[in-house]
Parts: C-alpha cells; sequence; structure tokens
C-alpha cells in the first residue's frame, strides 16, 4: 500500500554498546546476540557511536604513545584502511603490527 509506514525493529541502543565491548570480534558478536548482519551492527553504530569508556591518565599516555609510534611506523594509508575500514582498535593495530608504546623513561637498573 502506497505510502504506509516502513516498520523498523526497535533497538535500546545501549544493548549493541554493550555487546561490542565484550568480544575480540564486536560486530560479529553484536550481529548473532541481535539477530543481524555485522554490516547492520557497523552502521548503527557508525550512527550512534558508543560513549567512550573513560581511561586513566597512564593508558591515555600508552595510547597517545602506541598512536604516534603507529604514525611513525606505518603508511598513512595502511593506518586508515586498519582503523577506519577495518575497524580495529588501535589496540589490535599495534597486535597485528608489533607496535607497542615506547616507555616514557628507560628502565633504570
Amino acid at each position: 500500500m502506497a505510502g504506509s509506514p516502513v516498520s523498523r525493529p526497535v533497538v535500546d541502543i545501549h544493548l549493541p554498546h554493550k555487546l561490542v565491548r565484550q568480544r575480540e570480534h564486536p560486530a560479529q558478536h553484536a550481529a548473532a546476540v541481535l539477530d543481524t548482519s555485522a554490516a547492520a551492527v557497523r552502521h548503527l553504530l557508525d550512527q550512534h557511536p558508543a560513549p567512550a569508556i573513560p581511561v586513566t591518565k597512564t593508558q591515555a599516555r600508552a595510547a597517545g604513545r602506541a598512536f604516534n609510534r603507529a604514525m611513525e611506523d606505518l603508511p598513512e594509508a595502511e593506518l586508515t584502511r586498519l582503523y577506519l575500514d577495518e575497524h580495529l582498535s588501535l589496540q589490535q593495530i599495534a597486535d597485528l603490527t608489533g607496535i607497542s608504546p615506547r616507555p616514557a623513561h628507560p628502565t633504570r637498573r
């Protein structure tokens, strides 16, 4: 029937946010639980990103060092592909590429 509204499922946005933080492959996990595709989950999260988890000062410094190291060691196109296209976290990129934050100070003996 022309002009009739399209029925769309209603999702409590907090559930996908919670699900993507629980697993190594978050979009696939959330898709399985929500009985939908990983692409649909990614689209939902692109439109409604999960709020950032508060980090400690130490974690923030380490993440900043890891990101700076990735910027130095990876070509920009590769970092962009991994982060934006593959939806990998900075930690996953670090694990994949062997990049880790340099210590702030050399270890003293």
